[in-house]
Parts: C-alpha cells; sequence; structure tokens
C-alpha cells in the first residue's frame, strides 16, 4: 500500500507511464491546482477578515471556497488521467494493429 502512494506521488514516474510531458500530466495538474486552493485560501482569508466582522463567517467562507476547488480540481484531474489512460490504450492498439499488418 505504502509503495502504491508512494508511486501516486512521483510525478514525473506517473507522466513517463502515460507518455505525457510534464506539463500535460494529470498529477502535476492537482499539484498546481492545490497551489492555486492554498493560494486563494489565503487571499479569501485575508479579504474577509478585512471586511467581515465576524471569523465564523470567515472561516466557513474560506473553507467553503477550499473545499468546492479542491473537488473542481479532483474532478477535472480525474477526467485528465482517464483521458489520458484511453490515448495511451489507443497507441497500444494501433501499435500492435500496425505490427499485425506488417507480417
Amino acid at each position: 500500500m505504502l509503495k502504491e502512494v508512494c508511486e501516486q506521488l512521483n510525478i514525473p514516474s506517473q507522466c513517463r507511464r502515460y507518455g505525457l510531458s510534464l506539463w500535460q500530466c494529470p498529477q502535476f495538474l492537482f499539484v498546481v491546482m492545490g497551489i492555486i486552493i492554498i493560494f486563494t485560501s489565503i487571499f479569501s482569508y485575508l479579504l474577509g477578515a478585512h471586511y467581515i466582522a465576524n471569523i465564523e463567517t470567515v472561516i466557513f467562507i474560506v473553507l467553503s471556497v477550499a473545499v468546492v476547488l479542491f473537488i473542481i480540481s479532483y474532478i477535472i484531474t480525474r477526467n485528465f488521467e482517464r483521458l489520458a489512460e484511453v490515448s495511451k490504450m489507443k497507441s497500444e492498439f494501433i501499435n500492435i494493429v500496425s505490427h499485425k499488418m506488417d507480417l
């Protein structure tokens, strides 16, 4: 189980597995989205703390925004991962078919 987790965290390895560059890799996209979520949370907190007097409301807004962004980033990343898997399978299929036709 730990090996699987470490393998998922190895972004360059995952990109090679799909045959994609780092910028096209779903795991890299997930990391970028995580950074965006962190900065958005900090910005939301600072903005909310400046304009809203009730700190509980600010916390609720920040957490709500972070959760929504996390869900959206997970959905987008998962769909990109599925797309990369399908593209890899298509390429393998074409290679097999072209190899069989050469024989």
